[in-house]
């Protein structure tokens, strides 16, 4: 699924929040009120234009709407910080880069992916993380697919994959296994990140059971869960944290 990624940049979307802020007409005369406003636009735009990393959509959202992505932002970053550092090992060995950047996507829909340039997610889908392990288990999932050479070059290459469905649940079970062991290894928890698949297969009753290309939530619930009690047991008897692919 493809949809237009909105790049953010997180001082540019919290100074040009809290511009609009200091100069809101709420209070002022109308003649005053419609001054204010053009040169709040015009600011934003201003801006927009200077860093070229703000879209037509991200110039139309309300301040507080603006905020509200650059907590996210904030949030994804933090987090896929974290899973960068732990999957070091993974991406030296496969040739890839140190970490990539993230962008936050203009869409409705839950949706992530990661490619060799970038790593994105939906609004909704941070939104529907309930915290910061089920948001590592989302992302652990992307960027496993790139440690399993899942994504050569971009999203779309993975298009002449996708006839061979077979194939492609069988790439997702793999990127569910090592993302999480990348989740742990980043120090997030296991149990608390796996309930991510009870959230949300009751926000998306229809893939429960799965499709051609994913497995259902039940199905990965309980996988998860068999490989959360493979990572306990190689943590008791001292082994790495390393999974073991089959």
């Amino acid at each position: 699924m493809s949809s237009r990624p909105v790049r953010l940049s997180l001082i540019v979307l919290l100074l040009g929040g809290l511009a609009a802020c200091a100069q809101s007409p709420r209070f002022l005369p109308m003649a005053d009120q419609q001054t204010a406003l053009a040169e709040a636009q015009a600011q934003h735009a201003a801006s927009a234009k200077v860093t070229g990393s703000l879209t037509d959509r991200v110039r139309q959202l309300s301040p507080g709407e603006r905020l509200d992505d650059a907590r996210r932002l904030a949030r994804v970053e933090r987090v896929a910080g974290r899973l960068y550092a732990a999957a070091q090992p993974f991406f030296q060995r496969q040739g890839l880069a140190s970490s990539y950047p993230v962008e936050l996507e203009d869409s409705g829909l839950l949706n992530a992916h990661a490619d060799s340039r970038k790593l994105s997610i939906s609004r909704p889908m941070v939104d529907l993380a309930d915290n910061d392990d089920q948001l590592a288990l989302v992302l652990g999932h992307e960027l496993a697919h790139l440690v399993l050479g899942h994504t050569v070059q971009s999203f779309g290459d993975r298009v002449t994959r996708a006839f061979d469905a077979g194939h492609e649940k069988n790439d997702e079970r793999q990127a569910d296994y090592v993302g999480l062991y990348l989740a742990v290894r980043a120090g997030y928890d296991a149990d608390r990140g796996i309930a991510l698949w009870r959230r949300m297969g009751a926000a998306v009753p229809v893939i429960i059971h799965g499709d051609q290309v994913h497995p259902g939530t039940a199905e990965r619930y309980v996988a998860l869960r068999q490989t959360a009690v493979e990572i306990a047991h190689k943590r008791i008897s001292g082994q790495a944290l390393m999974p073991t692919l089959r």
